[in-house]
């Protein structure tokens, strides 16, 4: 659900919200640590330390300890004499259930157990490499165990396959069939993360159908034209702009469209939005001329609230691209601090 929404419920229930508890569950959590070779084989024996910003814990593998839960990631480092350690940083996920507290609790509620850390989950298992010197490996191995795994996306041509590699950015190129914009989504107070790829589907006499992948399922397709748009999807602010249109010197006000917390249970608007020139940033994707726009979030909730924040938004010089969003809105009780960032750009060759 939304933070926007709760935003609005702590505005308008302050003695409520001051009065409620959290009730996720528990801050901490069984995780079990298997260390194995790079033949496969288990390694038993192995000292292991967990840590995060809440603690510290030891055990010995194969094995299992309490640990403190935490919106952080977890460090494991595993060691045995005559073999190299094993590393790993161990993802921290938000629980279902959060939401629920959000609704129940309000503000305040999701506050206390993002705190506490029981809002948050690691795998109950972790396996950790820890290479034995001298011991051989396949060499199908050895390349799996030196490089991460991905899959390249092929696409069938009358010419021949063609693959997708590397796409340069604000270079003027138009889009073609195929070409996709890789983002991520990060929540500062909640540290939640998500990769959102806006692909083109296919090219239309009025602008570009593109469809939208989030985490890896497809959630809309969306026909980009000229004029701006402001595209309900999910994540914390509820919303992003348009992945590329052709900047006007005066930015009408923009209503967020499309099916959403933006559209469904709040009405969401981009206000005052205007251009601040063009200007050098730094993204994941590399340094480009961006045009800045700064504007205004106008959130009206179902209950009669008004809440305002900021946005600002960058976008390529030459091809008009999204590469950068920054979302802030706050109250008394609680805060969305989201960045939507571009961190890559691919074509087919």
């Amino acid at each position: 659900m939304n933070r926007a929404l709760v935003l609005a419920f702590a505005a308008a229930l302050p003695i409520f919200f001051t009065g409620c508890a959290s009730v996720t569950g528990s801050p901490t959590q069984n995780v079990s640590i298997h260390a194995h070779d790079q033949t496969g084989d288990e390694v038993k024996g192995a000292r292991c330390t967990l840590s995060n910003n809440k603690g510290r814990w030891n055990l010995d593998t194969p094995g299992f300890t309490t640990v403190q839960k935490s919106n952080q990631d977890m460090q494991v480092n595993c060691t045995k004499d005559g073999m190299e350690s094993g590393n790993q940083a161990v993802a921290s996920e938000t629980l279902g259930s959060m939401y629920g507290n959000i609704i129940i609790g309000g503000g305040i509620g999701a506050l206390i157990d993002h705190s506490s850390g029981a809002a948050y989950e690691y795998p109950a298992m972790v396996r950790i490499l820890m290479r034995a010197p001298g011991k051989i490996e396949s060499e199908s191995q050895a390349k799996a165990a030196a490089q991460p795994t991905t899959v390249a996306r092929t696409s069938m041509t009358s010419s021949g396959v063609r693959t997708l590699g590397p796409l340069a950015i604000n270079s003027g190129k138009k889009p073609e069939i195929g070409d996709e914009w890789e983002y991520q989504s990060q929540d500062k107070l909640f540290g939640k993360r998500k990769k959102l790829v806006w692909r083109v589907k296919s090219l239309e006499p009025d602008g570009a159908l593109e469809e939208l992948v989030v985490d890896g399922i497809p959630s809309q397709q969306w026909l980009f034209k000229a004029q701006p748009e402001v595209i309900a999807i999910p994540v914390e602010t509820g919303f992003i702009f348009g992945s590329h249109w052709d900047i006007q010197t005066n930015i009408p006000a923009m209503a967020v469209k499309g099916t959403g917390e933006c559209t469904q249970r709040m009405q969401c608007s981009i206000v005052d939005a205007r251009q601040a020139g063009i200007e050098r940033i730094f993204i994941t994707a590399g340094s480009f001329d961006a045009m800045r726009i700064n504007g205004s979030l106008l959130v009206k909730t179902n209950v009669g609230l008004q809440l305002r924040g900021q946005v600002t938004v960058w976008y390529s010089e030459k091809d008009r691209r999204l590469l950068k969003q920054v979302v802030t809105l706050r109250s008394t009780a609680n805060a969305i601090d989201e960045t939507i960032e571009l961190q890559a750009a691919r074509t087919y060759q």
